[in-house]
């Protein structure tokens, strides 16, 4: 893949241009149990202002490799995402989670399908962002889901979701130890949650 933009007329007054290329390869590992590999990796070169001579051709890159499969009734998927601060086209979601640059992180989900007591899953997503901080600090972010749904009856199912994010400070830049969390993006949050259907 290959994608060339360029904006002439942008609201700022700059010229700006950009590359971005790209390739994806998928393997199929296990016909039988259904178990898939697959890669995808970009690289992008812009400029914000072509019209400056101080104004460098960035580089950025982008990489997610993973591996699915579905041993029976259990189902399985396991992915890492790595996007460098200067990728310049956050719009591919399966490379950039949230269309965000500069982020770490994985992707994991099992769901187990049983005869009689329903369906189990459970899904967890790590997430780095702000990677080699310099200006504000990083962030981590844990999110757990756990579910189970279950038909009662031809026209009803019964299904229950739990949710928990946890977002903690990571690395902290040298220059803002000691400073306060407003100034710094420091964060200690927990949110919980769960719903009946």
């Amino acid at each position: 893949m290959w994608l060339n933009a360029s904006d002439n007329i942008s609201a700022s007054g700059f010229s700006a241009s950009g590359d971005v290329f790209g390739a994806m390869l998928t393997v199929q590992l296990n016909k039988k149990k259904k178990w898939l590999w697959t890669t995808e990796y970009a690289a992008s070169y812009e400029n914000q202002d072509t019209a400056s001579a101080t104004s460098p051709r960035q580089f950025g890159r982008a990489w997610r490799t993973g591996i699915s499969g579905q041993p029976g009734k259990t189902k399985v998927s396991v992915t890492y995402h790595d996007v460098s601060a200067n990728f310049g086209n956050p719009a591919n979601p399966s490379l950039t989670p949230n269309s965000m640059p500069n982020i770490r992180g994985v992707n994991a989900s099992i769901s187990q399908t049983t005869k009689n007591a329903g369906t189990f899953g459970f899904n967890y997503a790590f997430l780095a962002n702000n990677v080699q901080p310099t200006t504000s600090d990083e962030l981590l972010l844990n999110n757990f889901e756990e579910t189970w749904g279950k038909p009662l009856d031809k026209k009803t199912n019964l299904s229950l979701d739990t949710r928990q994010s946890l977002t903690e400070t990571g690395t902290v830049p040298a220059a803002l130890i000691g400073m306060p969390p407003a100034l710094t993006g420091a964060a200690n949050t927990r949110d919980v949650s769960g719903r009946i259907t």
